[in-house]
């Protein structure tokens, strides 16, 4: 259960510092005519990060596919029957039933 919990934090610390680093590198750009409008020097400010710190985006993304995985996992075994055991209230062991979560 806890690294399920435990490992979104890491990907949003990650993004965390990403973002922290483009807001860093957008407000150097500054805004001077002809230097196109917001959207222009935000993707300019993640590029410059992006070059700088690549390895930044790619734990980013290992940590957060990692994260959903084993998010995934902990559903999964929370809705799985366990044989021998009822410990989730009056369910018989074996018994298969539906799911609180919907999505």
């Amino acid at each position: 259960f806890l690294p399920g919990v435990a490992a979104p934090f890491s990907a949003l610390y990650m993004l965390g510092w990403i973002g922290l680093n483009t807001l860093t590198e957008w407000q150097g750009l500054g805004h001077f005519e002809g230097q196109g409008r917001w959207d222009d020097r935000f993707s300019e400010a993640v590029k410059l990060v992006f070059a700088a710190r690549p390895h930044a985006f790619v734990i980013f993304v290992i940590a957060m596919l990692t994260a959903l995985q084993l998010l995934s996992l902990d559903i999964l075994s929370f809705y799985a029957p366990h044989e021998g055991s009822a410990s989730r209230g009056d369910i018989a062991p074996g018994q298969v039933t539906a799911p609180l979560i919907t999505f």
